[in-house]
């Protein structure tokens, strides 16, 4: 992982630090103690995929480890394209529609031993269900959805890298 995040940052051209704990964030509706999240891109690398979250301003990105799998899905849903036939997430978002439920938000709750979690709101007859999932999976059900990820202050502290230039657009 110490490698890949060192090619990241060759890749993506940016020398980047680790975000300080009281660092001001943009609310921009997220829920208290979150911040609004949106994909950049994702990278392939020798050593895997990683997933890159970048919030409103574009000056802090939290990268995320995924699998072949999701990272196509993730970069086909970013380009508002589908595979030839529905993947994994096609067929969940199909689901969610024909039993008449509603995806409203999708968080990224904690980073624990390594793996990040994540939650899914899904609003069905009006009651809200939470639903635990992997930080990959929601995502790609944000991108089908076009809503935000709302990423915890607790996993910000630990895993943002901060970029201070305003001219840090990150476009993959």
């Amino acid at each position: 992982m110490v490698k890949m995040m060192s090619v990241l940052c060759l890749i993506v051209g940016l020398s980047m630090l680790a975000a300080p704990a009281e660092a001001k964030r943009l609310r921009n509706g997220a829920p208290n103690g979150f911040e609004a999240f949106h994909v950049a891109g994702v990278i392939g690398g020798e050593d895997g995929n990683v997933l890159l979250l970048t919030n409103a301003a574009e000056d802090t990105l939290v990268p995320i480890t995924v699998n072949n799998s999701a990272a196509m899905s993730i970069a086909l849903r970013n380009q508002r394209k589908r595979y030839e036939r529905p993947l994994t997430h096609d067929l969940l978002d199909a689901m969610i529609d024909i039993l008449g439920g509603e995806i409203v938000e999708v968080r990224i709750d904690e980073l624990i031993g390594g793996t990040y979690t994540a939650s899914v709101d899904v609003k069905h007859k009006r009651r809200v269900h939470t639903l635990d999932a992997r930080a990959s999976d929601a995502v790609a059900l944000a991108l089908g959805r076009q809503l935000p990820v709302y990423v915890s202050d607790d996993v910000l502290e630990a895993t943002a890298m901060v970029e201070p230039r305003e001219d840090v657009v990150i476009r993959l």
